[in-house]
């Protein structure tokens, strides 16, 4: 109930009120069919006063929210009967200004349709968004694999060249010999020459393949960085319209505010908008694994710098095999040379070491036979003892006669060489050493 003193109803005409109402059905449904004007008769200070409009079916309008009718657009009369009621019943028919509830709440309606036509407009924009967001980190993440399997190519590159490097320090170290030893005779062999030709040649497939697979890496490496920069530019422009829409959100949000003390927002409206704040606080999340780019763009750098480097390694390389190709084909020439001078002695030589070496195995023989029987082997020990000295006197200045004979002095098969004794000489064994100096057990190379 509504008190005497302080409550009084509101009077309009019917058929502007079923007008109204079939207008504006929707709004008259959330209102209800009771409205009171609620006023303080005791604060009058001001010419226009206020009235609060409240439903009393809806409580949701039982707080201080509701709409404001001035008293311009609508006459107040007492309740129940009284002389002010009677003096207006026989005052005559003046037009009666209706309430304009309905066309306020259709305003609001439509503010609010507005509103929510742009909220899902800006959401659809919302979600294209965080779908090109998703692709871009799928390409990144793409890009980084592809990075990681460069890295790993690099890297056996690397160990590669390395391995080639030591093999190039070992020719060069074993051409250096050749060079030192050009003035003797018959330094390196046909099969000597034909190895280190056959390495070179190796060396410069090596080589080739090389800088083939360089060329390849740095094209690659140039493309990656091209899709960087283009990844780059589209995550710039993509978090600029986040940013955009973010900063939107959160203007709408503020209307919104603005806008509850004068109408009520759907629940679906307002866990949309908790839905794309909870989607832009996902991506700003995401946007932390951009930084990741940055420390590829780095290590890019890294590698190239480590490209330029093993570039310049292999250039120093080749000038390195060019120069030693360039030795070896002089030492070729030179060896052609001695070779062709010394063809015949070098038949010579070989048949005679061919009969040499038939007899030393034949005589190893019969030596073996007679071996076996206790009598005959100190003699026929000592005649062979002898036939090898005379061979090494006749064949001394051989090196592969000499070698034999050194090893054979060195197992104690033949006597040592005679040789004058001095003051310096200390006591020997029965084989001509000296007890102090260690036994040469190395023999002298042949090439």
């Amino acid at each position: 109930q509504i008190n005497d003193d302080n409550k009084f109803s509101q009077i309009t005409d019917e058929n502007n009120v079923s007008k109204s109402a079939s207008s504006n059905e929707p709004e008259r449904s959330k209102q209800g069919s009771n409205i009171s004007v609620d006023t303080n008769l005791g604060r009058v200070p001001r010419k226009e006063q206020r009235y609060v409009v409240r439903s009393t079916s809806s409580p949701r309008f039982t707080k201080k929210r509701g709409i404001v009718i001035r008293r311009s657009s609508a006459k107040i009369v007492p309740k129940h009967g009284s002389e002010t009621s009677e003096d207006y019943q026989r005052a005559p028919k003046t037009p009666v200004k209706t309430v304009e509830i309905s066309s306020e709440l259709d305003e609001i309606g439509a503010q609010f349709q507005e509103t929510l036509t742009e909220f899902s407009k800006r959401y659809q924009d919302s979600t294209v968004a965080l779908a090109e967001k998703s692709y871009l980190l799928k390409r990144n993440q793409e890009l980084w694999h592809t990075v990681a399997a460069k890295e790993e190519e690099i890297e056996y590159l690397k160990n590669e060249l390395w391995q080639s490097g030591i093999k190039i320090q070992g020719y060069e170290s074993d051409l250096k010999e050749i060079i030192e030893q050009q003035q003797e005779p018959l330094t390196l062999t046909q099969e000597d020459l034909i190895r280190i030709e056959r390495e070179i040649d190796d060396q410069e497939v090596l080589i080739s393949g090389y800088q083939r697979e360089n060329d390849k890496l740095v094209g690659e490496i140039k493309n990656l960085t091209e899709r960087l920069r283009v990844t780059e530019e589209e995550r710039e422009s993509h978090y600029n319209k986040i940013n955009e829409l973010y900063k939107e959100i959160e203007q709408l949000k503020g209307s919104l505010h603005e806008q509850e003390t004068k109408e009520l927002v759907p629940d679906g409206t307002l866990r949309q908008i908790e839905d794309m704040k909870k989607e832009i606080e996902r991506l700003k999340e995401k946007e932390i694994s951009y930084e990741y780019k940055e420390l590829a763009l780095k290590e890019m750098d890294g590698l190239k710098k480590e490209l330029s480097a093993l570039r310049d390694i292999e250039s120093e390389y080749m000038l390195k095999v060019h120069d030693l190709e360039h030795q070896l084909a002089g030492a070729n020439e030179e060896i052609e040379e001695i070779t062709r001078s010394k063809t015949e002695s070098l038949e010579k030589f070989t048949e005679d070491m061919n009969i040499m070496k038939y007899t030393y195995e034949s005589q190893i023989e019969n030596v073996k036979k007679e071996a076996i029987s206790k009598e005959g082997k100190e003699t026929r020990f000592r005649k062979l003892q002898n036939a090898l000295e005379k061979i090494e006197t006749i064949a001394g200045s051989y090196p592969e006669v000499t070698q034999v004979c050194t090893e054979l002095r060195r197992i104690n098969l033949l006597p040592p060489k005679k040789r004058r004794k001095s003051a310096a000489d200390v006591s020997k064994d029965v084989y001509g050493y000296s007890t102090k100096e260690a036994r040469s057990t190395h023999s002298p190379t042949t090439k």
